[in-house]
């Protein structure tokens, strides 16, 4: 966000979800939507990329890795989650964050999808 590069500085209401209601604003301009994906083994420094899933589903010859990795250590980096404010966290840290997070999702997006799919609002996207 700025050149400090520190944690919990701003608060953003960001990726708060607005009614789907005709007569608000659009926000159009204002509002831009991000899809936020957690970041692969690769980028965050903990695999050499040697083998992707795209290679493993796009060829039928791979060259396996002579790296060993101890079972706790592959624990926890499955544990930390991809998301980059959480790249160099100790995993107990990041699954605080990632428990309160599900949390959140269960208990506000999921009843907002459930919602809208009773009220037939289509397919969830």
């Amino acid at each position: 966000m700025d050149c400090r590069g520190r944690d919990g500085q701003f608060i953003f209401t960001g990726s708060s979800v607005p009614s789907d209601d005709i007569a608000r604003r659009t926000g159009a301009g204002r509002f831009v939507r991000v899809r936020q994906r957690t970041m692969t083994w690769f980028e965050r420094g903990l695999s050499s990329g040697a083998v992707s899933l795209s290679a493993l589903f796009d060829s039928s010859s791979v060259t396996p890795s002579t790296e060993r990795l101890e079972y706790g250590a592959i624990l926890e980096r499955l544990c930390v989650s991809g998301f980059p404010a959480h790249i160099h966290r100790n995993p107990a840290d990041s699954q605080i964050v990632m428990n309160a997070y599900a949390q959140e999702v269960s208990r506000a997006d999921l009843h907002r999808i459930a919602a809208s799919q009773d009220r037939g609002a289509g397919p969830l996207q």
